[in-house]
């Protein structure tokens, strides 16, 4: 297209939108107020879902995920003590004190498991038995050990709940799912390390994982920026 020749369009352009424009202006006013009135309308999807075609691979397993299991809000913590072995009854003591203090103090709780509170299947005189693995709190130290045994030799719990080398634990926490709060996962996170951080739990050392306290972090460095 010829320099000239688009010089003279927007030049004749310019002469109509000057020799209307109060019905120009009038048409603008008019596509601003529609719009503006569609705004309390307007809803704005962050889910990453929405970044994704309806027939995704990805989606597809996701949304059979969450049809099994609820929802994906879940915290996992892997705890291990600062010093010397996990299972000894002072450390079962403190994890099944923790475990009762997220069950009474965590917002929007839908379910905690850990070592002291996960569910075990065993078979006895034909008999199958569902129970607590840690159902009667040991009162030995060879009972513990049992327990810890137990553990160890079921793959479900074996780096789970409980690692290869028996000296770390896992702490998983299944939380409802909120809708009308955005920062409610913000909210949890720092619930779960206002809990870690109480003077009776010093002995251990918490690796969180998951969405909460990515979000949490994510927040964090964003105000460190600022």
């Amino acid at each position: 297209m010829n320099l000239n020749t688009v010089n003279i369009f927007f030049g004749e352009l310019a002469e109509v939108i000057l020799k209307y424009r109060f019905f120009v202006l009038t048409g603008v006013f008019a596509v601003f107020v529609f719009f503006a009135v569609q705004i309390p309308k307007m809803k704005i999807i962050t889910s990453f879902e929405s970044f994704f075609v309806e027939d995704d691979p990805a989606l597809v397993t996701y949304a059979d995920f969450k049809k099994e299991f609820g929802n994906d809000k879940t915290v996992y913590v892997l705890v291990e003590p600062k010093k010397g072995k996990l299972f000894t009854m002072d450390n079962m003591k403190i994890l099944q004190a923790l475990t009762e203090d997220i069950e009474r103090n965590l917002s929007h709780l839908d379910e905690v498991t850990s070592i002291t509170n996960v569910e075990f299947i065993e078979g006895r005189d034909d008999t199958l038995l569902v129970h607590d693995l840690m159902e009667n709190f040991p009162a030995v130290s060879d009972e513990l050990q049992d327990i810890k045994k137990k553990g160890l030799d079921r793959p479900v719990y074996r780096d789970s709940i409980i690692s290869g080398d028996g000296e770390k634990t896992g702490i998983l926490i299944r939380l409802k799912l909120v809708l009308d709060d955005p920062d409610y996962e913000i909210k949890i996170a720092k619930e779960i390390r206002s809990i870690f951080k109480n003077e009776k739990y010093r002995a251990f050392n918490f690796h969180e994982v998951g969405r909460s306290f990515l979000t949490l972090n994510s927040r964090a460095m964003s105000k460190v920026k600022q």
